[in-house]
């Protein structure tokens, strides 16, 4: 399999791993869906994380609330410093982010925004081979403009305040 333009050759073997798991999909809809992930989740190619999710929705669920800025300010506290938000990842998971429930009306909610703040993403025009801060800038500022947001950020700190 082929990685889409722009993936780093160092990630090659994820993309393996993730088309061997899901080898019912498309090879298009599958890069499409990664390229998505990783602009949509905010991840600079410098410093990937990734977790095994049971169903679109719940990766869905966990892109809104892990873009969030009132996650961000639930974790400062959490932080050694709590100034900034370098080395988040060693933090948010002390929250109480419930599991993703496909019966709970909330986490149904939180999948469907988060799909349409996915999808708002993928559709932005990005300049390849700019720095990721820049990208991850706009993309934030963009989601910061999105219609979703405040209801996103109410079910955030409604779940985890």
């Amino acid at each position: 399999m082929r990685a889409p333009d722009g993936f780093p050759p160092s990630l090659q073997p994820l993309l393996a791993r993730i088309a061997d798991r899901r080898a019912a999909r498309s090879e298009a809809a599958l890069q499409a869906d990664i390229r998505q992930l990783l602009l949509a989740a905010d991840v600079g190619l410098h410093a990937l994380y990734y977790c095994a999710i049971e169903s679109r929705a719940e990766g869905n669920y966990l892109s809104a609330i892990l873009n969030s800025p009132a996650l961000t300010a639930l974790v400062r506290p959490l932080m050694s410093y709590s100034k900034d938000e370098r080395h988040i990842d060693k933090h948010l998971w002390k929250l109480p982010i419930p599991r993703y429930d496909d019966a709970d009306p909330t986490h149904q909610r939180l999948a469907e925004l988060g799909q349409d703040q996915c999808l708002f993403v993928a559709g932005l025009d990005l300049e390849e081979g700019r720095h990721f801060v820049t990208l991850r800038r706009r993309v934030r500022a963009e989601l910061a403009a999105h219609p979703a947001r405040a209801e996103i950020e109410a079910i955030v700190i409604e779940m985890l305040g």
